[in-house]
């Protein structure tokens, strides 16, 4: 059943919330309705006895109107303005609590009012307190270009011809710097594993134009703008081989500008190039195993999924795969215990189920794994992925195959026609499943073995080292 608007906004609001929403309730400032008031006053009572998602319609209708009937246009009214009152809160608080935000709605106020000595004085104001924060400022660029606006838009009005200049120099400053910070954070996001892009609405090329500038002037960025220089280096770890080198890089920068980061642009930095490293072993960069794991552990020992507020899935799986690749199966049980939580609401079942899937597995429970995923179906590719590879390896180690074989068939079949797959994830699952195929048609052909064994060694896809470990037992 769907939540009518008044139940999802309620559930919004914790209890100080609520009560800073009574007083905003009875400001006659805020609300002159004594209908309003009524409403809070009858939300107050449920709210105590009762969970929100049971609190109906009804019940607060006859609360309302207890002697009149046919009241159905009239409630809905009065809810339609009580929403409408949460929402307001909703923003007068995020307003409040935005010393920023409210001097730049102050500073526009000031100058369409044409008040322009405390309009200058505001402007100083907000500068020493971006430039006393910095890139710190979680949202730096985007105030600093707002500032930008107002003050060229008092220039203009004031038609200060000899200052023009100099506010659009300024102006276009601080537009490059939030047109590149908010495009790498696209770019970063685009880029995710776990929702592999091959189509978009739009061109994403031009981010090597915006390398390319950063290359060029490279010195600036380091040393003035390094939140855009450190989504740059984090980029590279992205777009090249050199993992090891390009995390230290990304790593130390961090390390020694982390008076510029805000602490939430710093855990999500670490999210990104963990992201960014599990793509590229998805990608069949078996070879990045162990560095990964060590990315993996500066994560833990700097406490960053602890600090990140929603873990996606693919970072996930990715530390439960890594932990089992290390044989610490029990560890990346007790990480599902400990972040289980942290997962998307509406994710959270089906990782779950496929994380334990992977974990029982390496703790060789097949039973228990085949019991998590051996009917488990799902319309998403990535968690198809991740299942179906798990059980094929299952089927495999059992020697099951009349069972691997339809389901090596079904996988192949689903790898070709899903376009939503990336073409490079692509490659290295279908060799994935051809060395597989390979390794059941020659397994007591120890000479066939051999010759297949240098060629999974020269080549790189999804899964190498189990198969490497299978060609292993095979010749032993």
């Amino acid at each position: 059943m769907k939540k009518i608007k008044l139940i999802e906004l309620m559930e919004g609001m914790g209890d100080k919330d609520f009560r800073e929403f009574g007083k905003f309730v009875h400001s006659p400032y805020f609300n002159e309705s004594r209908m309003m008031l009524r409403i809070y006053e009858i939300l107050k009572t449920e709210r105590k006895k009762i969970n929100l998602s049971e609190i109906s319609s009804d019940k607060i209708s006859k609360r309302l109107y207890p002697s009149q009937k046919n009241t159905g246009l009239k409630y809905r009214k009065a809810i339609s303005d009580f929403c409408q009152l949460i929402e307001d809160f909703f923003a007068h608080k995020a307003i409040a609590n935005n010393r920023t935000e409210k001097k730049l709605i102050l500073i526009k106020e000031l100058r369409k009012r044409n008040i322009s000595g405390i309009f200058e004085a505001q402007v100083n104001e907000l500068k020493e307190l971006l430039k006393n924060k910095g890139t710190k400022h979680p949202e730096f660029y985007l105030s600093n270009l707002k500032l930008s606006v107002q003050e060229i838009a008092n220039t203009l009005s004031k038609n200060q011809s000899g200052r023009l200049h100099d506010s659009l120099s300024k102006m276009n400053t601080a537009l490059e710097g939030f047109y590149f910070f908010r495009k790498l954070f696209l770019y970063h996001n685009l880029f995710k594993p776990q929702e592999p892009i091959t189509e978009l609405p739009f061109e994403i090329d031009d981010y090597t134009k915006i390398m390319q500038v950063i290359e060029r002037r490279k010195k600036h960025y380091e040393t003035s703008e390094p939140k855009i220089y450190a989504l740059y280096l984090i980029m590279n770890l992205y777009l090249q081989d050199d993992l090891d080198g390009n995390f230290r890089k990304c790593a130390n920068y961090l390390n020694r500008h982390v008076d510029y980061f805000d602490e939430d642009f710093i855990t999500h930095s670490y999210m990104l190039i963990f992201r960014h490293t599990i793509s590229k072993i998805n990608s069949g960069g078996a070879d990045y195993l162990e560095m990964a794991y060590k990315i993996l552990e500066v994560l833990f020992s700097r406490k960053i999924f602890d600090k990140t507020r929603e873990i996606d899935s693919m970072p996930f799986f990715g530390a439960v795969n890594l932990c089992c690749y290390k044989n610490k199966a029990d560890n990346a049980e007790k990480f599902i215990q400990n972040y289980n939580g942290k997962l998307n609401p509406y994710s959270r079942k089906e990782t779950l189920l496929v994380s334990m899937g992977i974990v029982k597995y390496h703790q060789r429970k097949y039973d228990e794994a085949l019991n998590y995923l051996r009917n488990y179906t799902t319309k998403n590719p990535a968690y198809y992925l991740f299942s179906r590879t798990t059980l094929i390896k299952i089927y495999f180690e059992q020697r099951r195959y009349n069972f691997l074989v339809p389901m090596l068939d079904a996988f192949k079949k689903y790898i070709s026609r899903k376009t939503s797959i990336q073409e490079a994830h692509r490659k290295s699952i279908d060799k994935f499943v051809y060395y597989i195929s390979k390794l059941m048609k020659t397994e007591k052909d120890r000479e066939e073995l051999k010759k297949l064994g240098v060629k999974i060694n020269e080549d790189r896809f999804y899964n190498k080292k189990w198969v490497i470990n299978q060609l292993r037992m095979r010749n032993d």
